[in-house]
């Protein structure tokens, strides 16, 4: 007998019991072949992000190379994070816990930098400039998430 079991099935059900936080699923076919010591992968679901986030990084001079590989995403929406978003790009789901699964049309953007030190600047300029903490934080990059 043969059986067939659904990743996402699988998948949502670890979101459900609190084995997992979350996950992505990405096709394999966009794959951008840097090399992956100097390679960061970056996730996101705003492009005006990504867009503010390169030009960031070029005025701090770096000067990575750059790709989008577009992603679905499934994690557990956090209370701390506010009333859930509304998007046609995004379904929420209330689980039996009363918490709620977000499902979520996103993008990895990858950065390969020149060498190691570039690539080990990068967090500094994320937590400066792209990380929130505080819901009403400044000086802060287009949709900069918790």
């Amino acid at each position: 007998m043969v059986y067939t079991v659904n990743l996402l099935t699988v998948m949502d059900e670890g979101l459900k019991r609190d084995i997992i936080t979350g996950y992505n699923l990405r096709d394999s076919r966009n794959n951008a072949n840097f090399n992956e010591e100097l390679t960061i992968r970056y996730g996101h679901s705003d492009i005006t992000h990504a867009i503010q986030l390169t030009a960031l990084l070029k005025s701090q001079g770096i000067n990575a190379r750059v790709q989008l590989e577009p992603k679905t995403s499934a994690f557990i929406y956090l209370e701390e994070w506010g009333t859930p978003p509304t998007s046609p790009d995004i379904e929420l789901i209330q689980i039996e816990n009363g918490n709620f699964i977000e499902y979520a049309k996103e993008y990895d953007i990858l950065f390969e930098f020149p060498d190691m030190e570039q690539k080990m600047e990068f967090q500094s300029i994320i937590l400066k400039y792209a990380k929130k903490n505080e819901s009403d934080q400044e000086g802060l990059i287009y949709s900069s998430w918790w």
